[in-house]
């Protein structure tokens, strides 16, 4: 899996923005989040989301564990001490959450803010 590591911070807004050929030697997760984002790009999914996330410094992290699938991120776990989750608690709207699929990740403002596109499965 890969660690998206990146400075992140607790200030945010959120707003609305088969198993494919595959082998058996591929594990039964990894079919699942395959699926997921086959139906994603045929339109299964709804719009997807954007979280913006305030940079507080260079040592900073988003604290994300995210396995790459077919060019997508799919998020497995949350740090607790990471920036998407300190901004998850101060989010009025739908949080980024485990399964959820990264769709893109921009740096805005020279580093001080990350915008993270995702979905929902």
């Amino acid at each position: 899996s890969l660690v998206a590591d990146a400075m992140g911070a607790a200030s945010l807004r959120c707003c609305e923005a088969g198993d494919g050929g595959l082998g058996d030697g591929i594990d039964d997760e990894t079919k699942d989040m395959v699926q997921r984002v086959h139906a994603e790009q045929v339109g299964a999914f709804r719009k997807p989301l954007e979280l913006i996330v305030d940079m507080l410094g260079p040592s900073d992290s988003l604290g994300m564990d995210v396995k790459q699938v077919q060019g997508r991120g799919i998020v497995k776990s949350i740090l607790p001490s990471g920036a998407v989750s300190r901004a998850n608690q101060s989010c009025a709207g739908e949080k980024l959450q485990v399964n959820d699929i990264v769709l893109e990740v921009h740096e805005l403002n020279r580093g001080q803010k990350l915008r993270i596109s995702y979905l929902k499965p």
